[in-house]
Parts: structure tokens; C-alpha cells; sequence
């Protein structure tokens, strides 16, 4: 059998033999053969596992597997076995859709012989499926919705996340085209969530400590636009489609709601535990005490910058020495003002880092990256 290949009239003869596939064409049936492939498994081995997300769909061409799950009886434990499946039979579908109505597998196929399979990739799949003739809509959209969950966990914030998040996210994520030229969001926009881009190519823009702009081209299936969800700033890039463009976008309430607070604080108190800022060289405070309330401004002699803080931003000011790291200073902060939350600091250390008035540790060797980009990256 391990030597055994297939021909071209087998793999049409076995696709179109299965109901789900029954009312393609001839030249679509074609078309899936030469985008399925041929793997063998040897006995004993697992083909998919319960609980993972469904990347690929399988027909077998020859040998016998069995299908089990995880018992959810407190009578019995352990996995029962539901079926075995031999030649003809599917893996991850039924006779009319996918067999997971959420993404995941909901049992695991182990071979009890050796076994060959077609196989295809989600991705193909739902390329396959997006030819307007091919009139299995219910199908076409369980193939899109398991596309996302895929996309998604593939980036890397997102790559701890639990499957049943994942699909949570998907249910609410929006569907944005875009075409060549056209601007995704510019510098100074308000922003309101990040993106994944699923297809083309994306242009984005960013000032450097020397005023020169560097371009930075992104390709599927990157995820930008990620800042504004910790620091609420304003867009500190710009983003243009350099291609026509398929984009997920991931809104920040959408995130917070479903990843859950604290995800974010668990990861966020790591990063400021370990990031202690520190004043830059030669910064100027000049007080204004001709107001009914003194107004204190920061001036940066070595890029001609201004920095206006309020009396909040003073203390913290205050308490940039070197010495102290972030939660250190949120800590004091939330203390004095009795004040919840973090992002009012956050931001202002964010500004104050993009304006050279502090200095983060490896801030400069990082391309000027915001506090939240240089979180994410706790993430890898």
C-alpha cells in the first residue's frame, strides 16, 4: 500500500462517489481532485484529535480508522468509541456540511490499519467553495467561519487562546475590502480595534527618531493596528492597502468582552514589571504660575518637543527615576488620586516615550514601538 498511488480517475471517482460532493460538475469535481493530496498513516496513529481546530477535511481512500470521544457520563470514563470508517467515508464532514457547527473537532480518528487519504487544507477548501456556481451555501459559510478561527489563532496574540474564544471572536469579527490605494486608517485617527489581513498586501508607514518615515509591507496573515487597545492613543501610523485587500476586523470592546480582563492583566503585569522608564537627558520643566493653577510643561531641547502635563502627570513625572517600573508607579498613582484603571499612565508613559522626554528600555532599539506592541510581544 505504501506504494500505492492513486490516478486521477480514482480520486474524481472517490469525491464524487460522496453525497456531499454528488452535485458538483464533472470539471469542479476536476478541480477538488487536483487540489486534495494523498497522505498515508500508519496504523496506530492519531489523524485528527478532539478539542483541536479543524484545519483540514479528509476522505479515505483505503484502510480502516476508528472514531472516538471523551466520555461525558460521570459513569464512564475515558474515550468511547463511535464508529470506524473505511474507504469512501469522510473525516470532518458530513453528507451536507462540516460535522463541527463551532470549528473544533468533536472526536479523534486513530488508524487501526494502514490508511490513505485525500486530504485538503482549509484554506483550499474555502477557495474551492468560493466559485459563485457551486451552490452549497450552508457549506460555504461553515468553510469561511472555520477559516477565520484558523486565521486567528494563527496570530500570535491570540495563540494562547482558548478554541471556544476563538470562536466567539469569529461570530462577531467584520468582513472589510479594501482597494489598492485606499487608506485603512491614517496617523492621528481615532482607533477603534486591530486587523488581520486575510488577503493582498498592506503599506504601513511610521515616523523614526530621525523624522524619516520607514515602510514596513505586510502579507497575509499579519495583524496590525493592535496599539489603541491598551494605550486608547490615536493611530501612531498609517495604513494603506498596496494591493486589493481582505481584512478581519477585530474590534477593542469585541476583545476585552471576549478574551476577559483578566487575560490582558496578566500579561500587561508582567510587561510592567519588568519595564522601569527613566528620564531622558536634559529635559526642561518650565512652570507657568501666572495661572490660578501653575501650568508645568516639559521641553525636550534635543527635538524641540513640548509636553504639557496636568497635575496628575506631575506626580508621575515625579516618580520616573530609574528606579521604579510601571506597576511600581501605578501602584503610587492609583493610591493618591484613588483612581481604577491603568490606561490614563499608560498612555501618558506612551506619549512621553514617543516625545524622547522618557526613555523604556530597548524603546529605541525597537523602531519607537508603543508600550502595547512591546507587550505583545510578551506574547511569543
Amino acid at each position: 500500500m505504501d506504494t500505492l498511488k492513486l490516478s486521477q480517475e480514482k480520486c474524481e471517482g472517490l469525491i464524487a462517489h460522496h453525497p456531499l460532493f454528488s452535485l458538483l460538475s464533472a470539471e469542479d469535481i476536476k478541480v477538488l481532485a487536483n487540489l486534495m493530496y494523498e497522505i498515508y498513516v500508519p496504523a496506530g496513529f492519531t489523524i485528527v484529535r478532539e478539542g483541536e481546530l479543524v484545519d483540514s477535511v479528509y476522505l479515505i481512500a483505503g484502510g480502516l480508522a476508528e472514531v472516538t470521544r471523551q466520555s461525558v457520563s460521570k459513569l464512564t470514563k475515558g474515550n468511547i468509541i463511535v464508529a470506524k470508517l473505511s474507504r469512501g467515508e469522510a473525516i470532518g464532514f458530513t453528507e451536507s456540511d462540516f460535522f463541527s457547527k463551532t470549528g473544533v473537532r468533536t472526536a479523534t480518528v486513530t488508524t487501526l490499519s494502514t490508511v490513505l487519504l485525500l486530504g485538503i487544507g482549509i484554506e483550499s477548501f474555502n477557495q474551492f467553495m468560493k466559485h459563485p456556481d457551486r451552490l452549497y451555501a450552508g457549506l460555504q459559510k461553515s468553510s469561511n467561519m472555520i477559516l477565520k478561527m484558523n486565521l486567528i489563532k494563527l496570530a500570535e496574540p491570540f495563540a494562547e487562546i482558548s478554541v471556544d474564544k476563538i470562536h466567539k471572536l469569529v461570530q462577531n469579527v467584520k468582513d472589510v475590502n479594501i482597494d489598492a490605494g485606499e487608506y485603512i486608517f491614517k496617523k492621528g485617527d481615532e482607533s477603534h480595534g486591530c486587523y488581520l489581513l486575510e488577503e493582498g498586501e498592506v503599506e504601513i508607514s511610521k515616523d523614526t527618531q530621525d523624522n524619516a518615515t520607514q515602510t514596513t509591507l505586510l502579507r497575509p496573515f499579519a495583524i496590525f493596528g493592535l496599539s489603541s487597545i491598551l494605550t486608547l492613543s490615536q493611530r501612531s501610523a498609517t495604513a494603506k492597502a498596496k494591493t486589493p485587500c481582505h481584512l478581519l476586523l477585530l474590534e477593542g470592546k469585541l476583545l476585552e468582552n471576549v478574551l476577559h480582563r483578566d487575560f490582558f492583566r496578566e500579561k500587561k503585569n508582567k510587561y510592567n514589571k519588568q519595564s522601569i522608564p527613566n528620564k531622558s537627558s536634559s529635559i526642561e520643566v518650565v512652570e507657568d504660575k501666572t495661572a490660578d493653577d501653575p501650568i508645568i510643561t516639559l521641553k525636550n531641547p534635543h527635538n524641540n518637543s513640548y509636553y504639557q502635563l496636568s497635575p496628575e502627570g506631575w506626580f508621575v513625572w515625579n516618580l520616573i527615576n530609574g528606579e521604579q517600573s510601571i506597576e511600581d508607579i501605578l501602584d503610587q498613582y492609583q493610591k493618591k488620586f484613588l483612581q481604577k484603571g491603568d490606561q490614563p499612565i499608560l498612555k501618558l508613559l506612551n506619549e512621553l516615550a514617543a516625545g524622547q522626554f522618557i526613555n523604556l528600555p530597548g524603546f529605541a532599539k525597537q523602531n519607537k514601538l508603543s508600550l502595547w506592541e512591546r507587550f505583545v510581544s510578551l506574547f511569543k
